[in-house]
């Protein structure tokens, strides 16, 4: 029992170490300046876009948030590929894992800290985007007017970034290329996927399986009627909306099966 403690205790320290050296590469590679600058920069622009164009404000706050929460998936998605796309292939590509990987550190320890790492980012990029719409809607309504669905809407948010990155992750795990890998994930998610959502839904059949259809439920959770065109999320086609259980689901269920499969497939690699 003490082996397996001590064991734990190594792996959790291997682990943060692991996480930590990642972060500082992202900050020297100014890649955190980039993922905090894309979100300001989107969160200000829809939410002084009105203030620009001469037009006028939603009547709620809780519209105001449904509108600018139309560029959070493809900010998530963004976000993602910059941090998750070369997390494994990079290592591989570059030949560094061969002072890496032969480390006393496990490599399982090593790859798990990478994860993290690559996550830790898009999580705080999707928080600030949330964090700068909030205070909009305070300035522009009042505090009164803030809804508690952005709360959940947040929370729903958090969880598909998480499965996007493990989607990216297990890309970049098996691939040779760290632009490729990046690449592959941003387009499956941002193309492919919609593309295979809309072709279900014109055929009657529900796309409850594809993970962009799932991620309807940041917006839909506000319950507020919009048109079908949504900054950055181009023209929605859906006749269906994702039931919130079976969206959650799912999303999880990515999440699990992209970073466990990624793991997986990452420890069985060789250097060429």
């Amino acid at each position: 029992m003490g082996n397996f403690e001590n064991d734990a205790m190594d792996d959790a320290h291997n682990i943060w170490l692991t996480v930590k050296f990642e972060m500082r590469k992202h900050f020297r590679r100014r890649r955190f300046i980039m993922a905090v600058g894309i979100s300001l920069f989107i969160a200000l622009i829809f939410s002084f876009l009105p203030f620009m164009v001469g037009g006028d404000f939603p009547d709620t706050g809780i519209a105001f948030f449904n509108n600018n929460l139309g560029f959070v998936g493809m900010l998530i998605v963004i976000v993602a590929a910059i941090f998750a796309g070369d997390v494994i292939s990079s290592e591989f590509e570059k030949k560094t894992g061969l002072l890496l990987f032969p480390t006393p550190q496990r490599r399982g320890t090593i790859l798990v800290g990478k994860f993290i790492a690559a996550l830790i980012p898009v999580l705080l990029s999707v928080g600030l985007y949330y964090l700068i719409t909030s205070i909009s809607v305070v300035i522009i309504y009042g505090f009164a007017d803030l809804p508690i669905e952005a709360l959940y809407s947040f929370l729903i948010a958090l969880l598909y970034s998480t499965s996007i990155v493990s989607v990216i992750y297990f890309f970049s795990s098996f691939m040779k290329r760290s632009i490729t890998s990046s690449l592959v994930g941003f387009f499956l998610i941002m193309m492919i996927f919609p593309i295979i959502s809309m072709i279900m839904n014109a055929a009657g059949v529900e796309p409850w399986f594809i993970l962009t259809y799932s991620g309807d439920l940041i917006t839909n959770v506000l319950d507020v009627t919009t048109e079908n065109f949504r900054p950055g999320g181009g023209m929605r086609e859906e006749l269906s909306e994702p039931d919130m259980l079976l969206g959650l689901i799912m999303m999880a269920g990515y999440a699990l099966a992209g970073s466990v499969g990624g793991f997986v497939l990452a420890m069985r690699r060789r250097m060429e």
